[in-house]
């Protein structure tokens, strides 16, 4: 009985990431950055964003150093439902605040902000995290493995984005047929 709970909780979780051939890449210079080992240091990395056939869920797809690329997309995702916009936009604004404060106290600062459940099964915490007195970035970690961070910039583009995907409103590129022959 263990195994099979087990079971439907993974498959459900793994469906969160399948991708359509009807979803729909949207255009942003949205960037995650991961934690690079060797680097020693947060590097941006590949982010493509998808809105999902229905038009109910977006994902971030973005690219793990060392990873194999699960999608066209990328390594890994986090998904967000329409429902849980407000929530994580909530969140940001407390982050957008909290680091204008430690900018102009010169703060290194790590601390939560808060969690909200983002997608079936997955819940975010969202943190301040200072790398030094002059970054600090928006870290989320989700229960289905997410460990990422974005810079101030990149935290006002998740959140016009995620505006904007709530009132339907989300940009993408339309190629005409017949454009490339």
């Amino acid at each position: 009985m263990r195994f099979l709970i087990s079971f439907l909780f993974f498959s459900i979780a793994l469906s969160s990431f399948a991708t359509s051939a009807a979803d729909t890449v949207i255009n942003t210079d949205l960037s995650v950055k991961i934690h690079n080992s060797v680097a020693a240091r947060h590097l941006d990395t590949p982010t493509f964003v998808v809105l999902s056939e229905d038009g109910e869920s977006l994902r971030i797809w973005y690219k793990e150093y060392g990873k194999k690329a699960v999608s066209n997309y990328g390594s890994n995702a986090i998904a967000f439902k329409k429902k849980a916009v407000e929530g994580v936009v909530e969140v940001i604004d407390k982050y957008l605040a909290w680091e204008a404060i430690a900018a102009s106290r010169g703060d290194i600062i790590t601390k939560e902000i808060g969690e909200v459940s983002i997608f079936t099964f997955n819940t975010a915490t969202f943190s301040i995290f200072s790398a030094n007195s002059e970054n600090r970035f928006l870290h989320i970690k989700t229960t289905a493995g997410n460990n990422v961070v974005f810079s101030r910039s990149d935290a006002i583009k998740l959140k016009q984005l995620l505006l904007e995907f709530r009132a339907d409103q989300l940009q993408s590129q339309v190629i005409p047929e017949g454009v490339y022959q």
